[in-house]
């Protein structure tokens, strides 16, 4: 194995993907292949997109969605299959500068197709989301982007992942965790580590003592 690197893209179209890699003496070889990034305002057209404000504020909520007031941010992903239907995952956007709160574990459902938890709207590029329990298990085929999440629970983690089957994408998160806690971890029986990507997103321990 050599070293792994990524990319995100945050609009759709069709993107030329090109690796060189460089010998010693200066010999170069160069491959290349073709990525298309779907649209989600298709993907996730009408109600397989759900939005949520605290404030019931909805102004750039894509057309069509579903829209749940509420600032309880594991009720709004779980309740009625909402956000979070295995096999048919949907896209949750949470307001961006709003503040939720989490006091139950959310699993994050598996199966083949995609899922997006991120933001819209709003004055700030993230939505915050208060825990006083970790976040949950993020199964494969998941992104999970633009979120403030703060736990407040000594030694609880953030994110468990599960990705034997698929992808798995955090980007542009903040998470931080009190001392003892970790960002992220492995589930059991968890294979491919290589199909995790973290782009963008940090990790705080606080108090800070290192990163776990």
């Amino acid at each position: 194995r050599g070293a792994l690197t990524g990319c995100v893209y945050a609009t759709p179209g069709t993107r030329t993907i090109r690796l060189t890699v460089r010998e010693p003496d200066g010999e170069t070889s160069t491959t290349q292949t073709n990525v298309t990034v779907a649209d989600p305002n298709v993907h996730f057209s009408g109600t397989n997109t759900v939005c949520v404000s605290a404030s019931g504020n909805f102004t750039d909520c894509p057309a069509g969605a579903a829209r749940v007031t509420s600032s309880d941010y594991d009720a709004a992903l779980m309740d009625n299959d909402k956000c979070n239907v295995d096999g048919g995952k949907r896209r949750c956007l949470l307001r961006c500068g709003e503040t939720f709160t989490q006091s139950a574990v959310v699993s994050f459902a598996g199966g083949t197709s995609p899922g997006l938890l991120s933001c819209f709207g709003g004055t700030t590029g993230r939505a915050n989301v208060n825990s006083t329990v970790s976040m949950g298990t993020v199964n494969q085929g998941w992104t999970v982007s633009a979120l403030n999440w703060r736990n407040s629970t000594t030694g609880g983690s953030a994110v468990g992942l599960h990705h034997n089957f698929g992808n798995i994408t955090l980007y542009d998160n903040a998470l931080t965790t009190q001392s003892g806690g970790s960002a992220s971890m492995a589930t059991t029986g968890t294979t491919h580590p290589n199909l995790v990507a973290i782009v963008g997103s940090t990790h705080t321990v606080n108090p800070v003592t290192g990163l776990a």
